[in-house]
């Protein structure tokens, strides 16, 4: 079985398009039946956690449970934080992705949030 990891990303270093990664994943899902997917590494602080859940658990219905989900801070070097005025402050971010990553969990579980 192999694996399509698609990078979670507003903005590239050479400011070409970006897709975006779940939506790609989604036709990847569609057009496979053993593949693994994912996004590589969706930056947290800058998701609202119950959308990246509801976008996490439709994919991997679509995909007959073959989503693996990468979170991480994200990095502002091609400026894609700063430029759209999200938090580039690193222990900022982690306290996000830490809150984000525990409501991410009850959610994803069906818990009532």
């Amino acid at each position: 079985m192999g694996w399509v990891f698609s990078l979670d990303h507003v903005l590239s270093a050479k400011q070409l398009a970006v897709a975006d990664a779940w939506i790609s994943l989604a036709g990847v899902a569609c057009a496979t039946e053993r593949v693994r997917i994912g996004g590589l590494v969706t930056p947290l602080a800058r998701r609202r956690p119950q959308v990246l859940a509801r976008q996490v658990v439709t994919l991997d219905r679509l995909s007959s449970g073959r989503v693996t989900l990468g979170l991480g801070l994200g990095v502002d070097s091609t400026g894609e934080l700063s430029r759209f005025g999200e938090i580039v402050d690193p222990a900022s971010r982690g306290d996000l992705l830490d809150e984000g990553a525990e409501l991410l969990v009850r959610l994803m579980s069906g818990e009532q949030v």
